[in-house]
């Protein structure tokens, strides 16, 4: 397979499922679809900002709010975050399922989403401002999404979300379109001193504005996969700013991580994500097609399959 081939099928191509080449709030007009108000906006604002905020929870889930917040806590000890807690805690796989969620993201991508890892944090992240597709992508591109979930009010003094509008447009950037070597484990390294620096100085290039997003308890905020964003500073560090972040992608693509790999030299670290509701692991297709990934990798999945199911 010819890989990111661009093609005048991206044009070509309006049908749905797995035949849409690119997410559906890419090129569509919300009064082309049969979309409520409020699903049109939510489609208005990923096309022109790369980021909706809806009301997820009501009123009456202040207490179940309040009880997986308290479950919480031994689940974090003295760690910054708690990675894919969906795996023992059900509030963690409730949030990531969310129907209303699961909604919106259907009407805006035109594929189905499944969710596939979750990330629990007490405190804002002061992350680094980044991409999320150097990360997780998709062949075709595009279709993976964040959605961070508030569990207490967002403020500008508990390091609230910080986002540049507009710049889920831009081209996906992995270390290879900065001239490094994907090199396994280390790559990470080269995250830190070489692609981090150049965000930032493409941000100053193209001179893009800088927002923090402030929210309220039972909002969700759903991003695209190429937004740039990060966590903003915390100006009082006694704040907890607890949150769930749930990574969706969608059905009918090749799943695969962009740190890790380098395809001009046909290394793909392919993966076959888990679909959190059911906890089964989804294989990737391509037009419709199954793909068959290296079995090194499935032999990856199985260890952390084994891994999972024995507590370790």
């Amino acid at each position: 397979m010819q890989y990111r081939r661009m093609t005048e099928n991206h044009t070509r191509l309006t049908g749905g499922g797995d035949t849409l080449i690119e997410p559906w709030f890419h090129r569509a007009e919300h009064k082309d679809a049969n979309l409520t108000d409020d699903e049109a906006d939510v489609v208005r604002q990923l096309k022109t900002e790369g980021l909706a905020v809806i009301d997820l929870l009501v009123e009456e889930d202040d207490a179940y709010f309040d009880q997986f917040l308290t479950s919480l806590g031994p689940d974090y000890g003295s760690l910054p975050r708690q990675g894919n807690l969906w795996k023992r805690s059900a509030p963690a796989r409730a949030i990531a399922g969310h129907e209303r969620v699961l909604n919106y993201l259907r009407k805006a991508y035109g594929r189905d989403p499944f969710p596939f890892q979750t990330l629990n944090f007490p405190h804002g992240t002061e992350q680094a401002t980044h991409s999320d597709t150097i990360h997780f992508n998709t062949y075709p591109e595009h279709f993976m999404c964040g959605v961070w979930v508030a569990l207490e009010d967002i403020t500008p003094q508990n390091g609230p979300l910080h986002y540049y509008p507009g710049s889920h447009m831009l081209p996906s950037y992995a270390l290879s379109d900065i001239g490094i070597v994907s090199n396994g484990k280390r790559s990470h390294a080269a995250y830190e001193r070489f692609y981090e620096p150049f965000v930032l100085a493409r941000i100053e290039q193209l001179g893009l504005e800088r927002v923090e997003l402030t929210v309220k308890r039972g909002q969700a905020v759903i991003w695209c996969a190429n937004l740039l964003h990060g966590g903003s500073p915390i100006l009082d560090k006694s704040r907890t700013r607890h949150s769930q972040v749930t990574h969706y992608y969608f059905k009918g693509c090749v799943y695969y991580t962009p740190m890790f790999s380098d395809p001009m030299l046909r290394k793909i670290a392919y993966t076959r994500p888990h679909d959190i509701r059911t906890g089964r692991r989804v294989n990737p297709s391509y037009l419709g097609k199954n793909v068959s990934i290296p079995i090194r990798h499935r032999v990856v999945d199985w260890m952390r399959d084994i891994r999972d199911i024995l507590g370790l």
